[in-house]
């Protein structure tokens, strides 16, 4: 019994971080529809739910901006900030979840074990469908002050499978409205630090419609809690896993 429980600590040690965090805009609330479909799904009995288990270990944080969200703010927090534009250097006393997360982020960098895919959840309010903003070297242009020679700084495009086939499995998943763009405007949001500062290769920022599809299973349809924000967790981390 002594010896299986070690085994069973050990390969948990081993066990590569997925860091999911929702809600930093109030007003955003089909993110966390999204959110409680994750955490349904990832305590269910569903095969792909037990592997992933034991695949992984998921830290999660379903609301970034609590306050907010119980006083009816639409995107900021009490102290009147957009607590997703405060990622580059959060006070612990005004931006207190944002502080404490990064500081989770960079404990877990600090052993060795940054995670191999963070991702924010967010509503979007004028694109339809689902889709994803990831960061690419290539199209980080405000850092090297200069157009990039693509023909001769290559990069692992990992970053892009996940959208890849989620496009191809997820009915509400569109690839064409994803962007892995890192504007300057852009540089202080969760997804760009994680990525720049954490190393983090796979981070996303995941938007969800707050109105409806433009083609597929649910063209023309409003999503709703169970039809569309819920359902989109399968299919994400059943690609994790390939």
């Amino acid at each position: 019994m002594v010896l299986q429980e070690l085994k069973e600590s050990f390969a948990i040690c081993n066990r590569p971080y997925v860091f999911l965090t929702a809600r930093v805009h109030p007003g955003e609330s089909n993110a966390s529809w999204v959110m409680k479909g994750t955490l349904e799904f990832l305590v269910s009995s569903d095969p792909i739910a037990e592997l992933l288990r034991k695949c992984f270990i998921f830290k999660i944080v379903p609301m970034l901006n609590p306050d907010g969200v119980i006083n009816g703010n639409h995107r900021c927090s009490l102290s009147g900030d957009d607590l997703n534009r405060q990622w580059l250097t959060p006070d612990s006393q005004l931006h207190p979840t944002i502080y404490h997360a990064k500081g989770l982020l960079y404990y877990l960098r600090s052993i060795g074990r940054a995670p191999l895919v963070f991702c924010d959840y967010h509503g979007h309010s004028q694109k339809k469908n689902v889709f994803l903003y990831g960061c690419s070297v290539k199209e980080t242009l405000w850092q090297a002050g200069c157009m990039v020679d693509t023909a001769v700084i290559t990069e692992d495009v990992g970053y892009r499978t996940l959208p890849k086939i989620l496009d191809k499995v997820a009915p509400a998943f569109v690839m064409n409205s994803c962007s892995f763009l890192v504007e300057k405007s852009r540089e202080s949001t969760a997804r760009v630090v994680v990525w720049k500062e954490m190393g983090v290769l796979r981070s996303y920022t995941m938007e969800s419609t707050y109105c409806s599809c433009s083609h597929g299973l649910y063209k023309d349809y409003n999503l709703s809690q169970r039809g569309g924000y819920m359902d989109i967790r399968e299919h994400f981390f059943a690609i994790i896993l390939s």
